[in-house]
This record gives structure tokens, sequence and C-alpha cells, in this order.
């Protein structure tokens, strides 16, 4: 586990508590997917934006468990219609 201190796209700080999952790219910038505590939901953060970081304790999950349950909430996004 992670604590974070992040800053969002309109300079909006705040302090998440975040089990990692996977770094990649996404949309020419490397994000951090991982479960946000605070949304109870996987969440994924650019990682230009996370200030500080402290490690904590190790989640309470397997790291299989975890990607699965991140591949099923990507595949759900997929699957949903496009609202625009």
């Amino acid at each position: 586990r992670l604590e974070i201190v992040y800053v969002d796209v309109v300079g909006s700080q705040s302090h998440r508590i975040v089990w990692p999952v996977q770094i990649g790219f996404m949309d020419n910038a490397r994000v951090l997917a991982a479960w946000c505590e605070l949304r109870e939901a996987f969440r994924t953060f650019r990682t230009d934006r996370i200030q500080a970081a402290t490690e904590l304790d190790r989640y309470p999950a397997r790291r299989a468990a975890l990607m699965r349950g991140l591949h099923a909430q990507l595949a759900l996004s997929l699957q949903s219609p496009d609202k625009n």
C-alpha cells in the first residue's frame, strides 16, 4: 500500500491510500493503476501528478486477485456504450 499526495488536472490536492497493481502508458502519460481505498474502486493516477508517496504495510489481497479485478473493470468499461 502507498499513501500518495495527488494533484488533479485542476490543481486540487488529495491524499489517497492506494494498492498499486500496474504501471503503464495511457494517452501519452505514464499511469499507476491501483485500488483506491477512498473511492473503493480501481483508479489510474498519472505518475507526474503524484507529489509524494509513502510506503505503508502490505495490502490484504493477493496481487493476482487485484490484477483480475482490474482486468474485469477494464472489460466492463469497454463493454459499456459510449456516452458521447
